[in-house]
């Protein structure tokens, strides 16, 4: 089977799409389901090799593309969409996002010259970007997440993306201050990694 597919869906403003591109060591079956919303119509799709492109309006001087993205499923990726990015404009997006960030940033009031300052809010913008999550919820607000382990759907969290080379010295120390709550999950995410695999 193709390693990307396409298809329009829920009208002719969305296009839901399964790319399967995987380098091994995942369950059978992993693929990121996208939903891409248009704030116009979508026209005829082709496909070509490892791609898909579809047909917009002629004259069109703005494009807005809200892109959500599942492990679960199509329609998980569209519940995804519906939550996430359909109620909210760009620059609501933008304003939590900046929100979110400066709430975590904000843990810890260092006093130090400019440069040093910009250096320690460097460092901890990116201790803060890893581990990924790889859960979702739910039309009903239920945390899932599709395990690469054993290729079912799950409750509860799972997390990925993090090199555990001395994170347990560091960086998870750190968490135990800063994030307490969020670190109980990210550890819940691992024993599920660990009972799934």
């Amino acid at each position: 089977s193709p390693c990307l597919e396409a298809q329009k869906a829920n009208g002719s403003s969305i296009l839901l799409a399964k790319a399967s591109f995987n380098s091994g060591s995942v369950a059978p079956g992993f693929a990121c389901h996208l939903a891409l919303s248009f704030n116009c119509s979508i026209g005829e799709l082709s496909s070509f090799e490892n791609g898909v492109s579809c047909e917009l309006p002629a004259g069109l001087e703005h494009v807005e593309l809200r892109i959500a993205s599942s492990f679960i499923s199509s329609e998980q990726a569209l519940v995804n969409l519906k939550r996430e990015l359909e109620p909210f404009t760009v620059q609501t997006l933008r304003a939590e996002a900046r929100n979110a960030w400066s709430q975590l940033l904000s843990t810890i009031t260092p006093y130090a010259p400019e440069a040093q300052l910009r250096t320690f809010y460097s460092c901890l913008y990116r201790c803060f970007i890893y581990p990924l999550t790889m859960h979702e919820f739910d039309a009903s607000g239920a945390m899932r997440h599709w395990s690469p382990y054993d290729g079912e759907v799950h409750s509860g969290p799972l997390y990925t993306d993090n090199c555990f080379w001395d994170t347990h010295r560091t960086l998870y120390p750190l968490f135990s201050i800063l994030i307490p709550d969020r670190l109980a999950e990210m550890l819940e995410g691992y024993l599920n990694a660990a009972r799934e695999g």
